[in-house]
């Protein structure tokens, strides 16, 4: 299983936080994850799930001009 206790709630540019998923709803998803074993996570508002590697690169994004 995926350790997500490192993610913590952050905020980015686009006005969305990062949240970690809990233990429970990680071990839900990695079931139907399995080939994924990067981790993901909760963007809020809107609770879209993300692969957390979009985390490092999203605020370089959101500035790209």
């Amino acid at each position: 299983m995926q350790d997500f206790s490192a993610i913590r709630a952050t905020p980015l540019l686009s006005g969305h936080t990062v949240v970690p998923f809990d233990e429970a709803e990680a071990e839900e998803y990695e079931k139907h994850w399995k080939g994924y074993t990067f981790g993901l996570v909760r963007f809020m508002p809107g609770g879209w799930v993300m692969p957390s590697p979009l985390t490092h690169f999203h605020d370089a994004i959101m500035k790209f001009k």
